[in-house]
């Protein structure tokens, strides 16, 4: 509704539409689309706001026609793969969490997303986990601090479980990444996937009365 208004009238009267998600945005760390404008190329951003429309064009000039989205008057471009999986979504007119890498062209940046998922899910996807379990086998103390740094960015109510301490690291040090309860959303996840292999990595759910109870 509140979409609707500033398209019709120029002014939105029902208040922000995004004021019922605002504790998730700030906890994601999410910014405004407009922001892509003002970052570097090559940055990873994290940024919610709403899909205006979505088309195909040749925007790199080589012939080819790529799925992109409008998100409030910023370029965002999608795989075919993820653009398929959008089709039922984008009908509700919801807002959305993209994750991306910034890009440019010609003068203008872009955003070449990873993820793009609509508010509400991804605030039930982070009620449903109850734990991050991380396999530290092969990892040594650095990795163990630069998973700590990540995760400190993210406080929420899932928690960090070691299903593999990493060998000669302090049982200080460990105790201390073991004590952090995370905010499971996707710029936490890129980052652990970048810190980890994949297959170090497990996601355990809740059980439905417990997720009742986290969301």
């Amino acid at each position: 509704l509140a979409r609707y208004e500033q398209q019709v009238l120029g002014t939105v009267l029902t208040g922000d539409p995004l004021s019922p998600h605002a504790g998730l945005i700030r906890r994601t760390r999410a910014v405004s689309p407009l922001a892509i404008q003002s970052a570097a190329e090559g940055e990873e951003l994290c940024a919610v706001g709403f899909i205006d429309h979505d088309e195909r064009c040749d925007l790199f000039g080589d012939g080819e026609p790529h799925p992109i989205l409008d998100f409030e008057g910023q370029v965002v471009v999608v795989t075919p793969e993820l653009h398929a999986t959008l089709r039922e979504d984008l009908a509700d007119g919801e807002p959305f969490l993209i994750l991306g890498t910034v890009g440019r062209h010609s003068h203008a940046r872009y955003l070449r997303a990873h993820a793009v998922l609509p508010l509400d899910r991804v605030e039930r996807m982070a009620g449903a986990i109850a734990a991050v379990g991380l396999d530290l086998a092969q990892e040594n103390r650095r990795t163990v601090k630069h998973l700590i740094a990540l995760c400190q960015q993210y406080p929420g109510a899932t928690k960090i479980e070691l299903t593999a301490p990493p060998p000669g690291v302090s049982r200080r040090l460990t105790h201390r990444l073991e004590s952090l309860s995370v905010l499971c959303v996707p710029p936490l996840m890129m980052g652990l996937r970048k810190i980890l292999p994949e297959e170090a990595i497990t996601l355990r759910q809740r059980h439905a009365a417990e997720v009742a109870v986290a969301v």
